[in-house]
């Protein structure tokens, strides 16, 4: 998702590496929290406990982060091509 992301523009600007980077992030954080459940999952069965099996919170703090991350990718892309009529000052030197 993030070479393309990258490659979604006419070309690579600071905010396509920008998005791009967010999304990497977001991929790796991902990783890191299915990886930290199934690690628990996997202790608590071995075990015997008693545990919460099901994931209340993380598939939809998953997907909050996703949209955010490619809402960010649409507004930086759409302030580089004029879309957005008036840039504002702080997305102006993208």
């Amino acid at each position: 998702m993030a070479a393309l992301v990258i490659n979604f523009g006419a070309k690579p600007t600071r905010a396509s590496f920008l998005a791009a980077g967010a999304f990497t992030v977001v991929a790796v954080l991902a990783l890191v929290y299915s990886l930290s459940i199934y690690i628990y999952r996997s202790w608590s069965i071995r075990n015997r406990k008693a545990a919460r099996y099901h994931d209340k919170y993380g598939p939809t703090f998953l997907m909050v982060i996703l949209v955010l991350a490619l809402a960010m990718n649409f507004w930086y892309e759409a302030g580089r091509r004029g879309y957005l009529g008036q840039v504002p000052g702080w997305l102006a030197w993208w």
